[in-house]
């Protein structure tokens, strides 16, 4: 999937690239049930989910039986606003820059508003906020569910959007956030992965550095 996006993907008027954050491709690579994302701000994490979904929308409806017209990711984020700013920001310009995806996936007749994009290959983004309540994302049939800002969200309630996948032969689940305390959905997922963590070469001394407070002093 890194190499597909790296080649089609534009960001910003401009080929897309991991060249700075190589650390990622492997989570573009990846394809666990379940994956988290336990990052500290600015490290990419909008745009690596954006560029997941749009991915699969693209590739894997070409694998799947055509009953399933299309796939269909459903990402959610504590609140109408960020919702908003994801959809606009993050996905939008994708769509809008890939020269690939104008071409081959968007015209006229395709749904292209803020809480739902789709592709003429059938594939589907919807966008619903879910921290009151799942109610939001109810009626819906959905193959991915990504869950932003994970430590904002009820853990009941993900539970509840994730039947939305009862009937998918994929069923993936993407939890992403930015720890704010060590209890609440984003800590318990964490608990229970695999805890990978990165350790960032210093170009200047060619050291790994584990990050902590002592890098930031």
């Amino acid at each position: 999937m890194s190499d597909f996006i790296e080649k089609f993907f534009y960001l910003n008027s401009k080929p897309f690239s991991l060249d700075d954050y190589p650390h990622m491709r492997i989570i573009y690579n990846i394809d666990p049930p379940e994956m988290v994302f336990n990052t500290s701000r600015q490290v990419a994490k909008s745009t690596t989910l954006s560029n997941i979904a749009l991915g699969r929308m693209v590739v894997m409806p070409q694998t799947r039986n055509e009953y399933y017209g299309g796939f269909r990711t459903l990402y959610i984020a504590p609140t109408v606003e960020q919702v908003k700013v994801f959809s606009h920001d993050r996905v939008t310009p994708v769509i809008e820059g890939t020269p690939f995806i104008k071409k081959h996936y968007v015209n006229t007749a395709m749904v292209q508003n803020v809480f739902h994009k789709r592709f003429t290959n059938g594939s589907s983004m919807y966008f619903r906020y879910a921290a009151a309540s799942a109610d939001k994302a109810r009626g819906l049939s959905t193959d991915m569910i990504m869950a932003d800002e994970v430590q904002d969200i009820p853990d009941d309630n993900i539970t509840v959007i994730q039947q939305s996948m009862a009937r998918s032969l994929y069923k993936r689940t993407i939890y992403a956030g930015t720890p704010k305390r060590t209890i609440g959905t984003l800590a318990k997922r964490w608990d229970q992965s695999t805890q990978n963590e990165w350790f960032p070469k210093c170009v200047h001394c060619n050291k790994f550095n584990y990050l902590d407070e002592r890098n930031i002093l």
